[in-house]
């Protein structure tokens, strides 16, 4: 199919108002959709059954991302503030709040071990929360991270502003490994699957590293 074609086919169904400059967005799999609004501190929480706003959820200042767990609900990175915002996996609960560094940016959840790995861009940390106790573990990452993946053997792969990528040991928390991935202010990081790869953006470079965590 060509690309003329396949513009025709895809198309816009639906603008939904949600609040002011969002930025984050996640889905849960049961006709949810997060919405993080960095400008009035709310996250949107849409009905993709019916695409309205069920409900507006007041959480930390400057909420950015947003990643879900169907056991222990939606985790908030408060932009803005120093803390992660957790909301319930039912409708209509108040949001807990766990402390984490400084300006927390990227999030990412280990559900086989219940586990929530947050960037923390203003504190050069990572926090670890256990899902299940609410407890957070500090590693220091040495330079402000941006963004963290994590791969299968829960290794979380964390992208740093001085052009580096940290990794940091399921088991042990500690860092096994540094890796020069770009000049400067590398920005998104994720894992793929099925090559076993880790790509980061590279974002003043205007590329893309690719990282072959198998080895091959």
């Amino acid at each position: 199919m060509s690309d003329t074609s396949s513009a025709q086919a895809v198309h816009v169904v639906g603008v939904i108002p949600v609040g002011a400059r969002p930025v984050g967005l996640a889905a849960d799999g049961n006709d949810r959709v997060f919405v993080t609004n960095s400008g009035d501190d709310t996250v949107s929480v849409i009905d993709s059954a019916t695409d309205t706003v069920k409900e507006t959820i007041q959480v930390g200042s400057a909420p950015q991302s947003v990643a879900i767990d169907p056991q222990f609900g939606a985790y908030v990175a408060d932009g803005g503030g120093a803390t992660v915002s957790v909301l319930a996996p039912e409708p209509g609960g108040f949001p807990v709040t766990i402390p984490v560094g400084q300006r927390p940016t990227g999030i990412a959840i280990d559900h086989e071990r219940g586990r929530v790995y947050v960037a923390n861009s203003g504190s050069h940390t990572a926090s670890v929360i256990d899902a299940t106790t609410g407890g957070v573990h500090d590693v220091d990452v040495l330079a402000p991270p941006i963004a963290v993946a994590l791969d299968p053997r829960g290794d979380a792969c964390v992208s740093r502003a001085d052009g580096t990528l940290r990794i940091i040991d399921a088991a042990s928390h500690s860092v096994t490994a540094t890796v020069p991935v770009g000049s400067a202010a590398v920005a998104g990081v994720d894992y793929e699957p099925h090559s076993e790869r880790v790509y980061v953006a590279d974002g003043a470079d205007g590329t893309v590293s690719v990282l072959d965590l198998a080895g091959g």
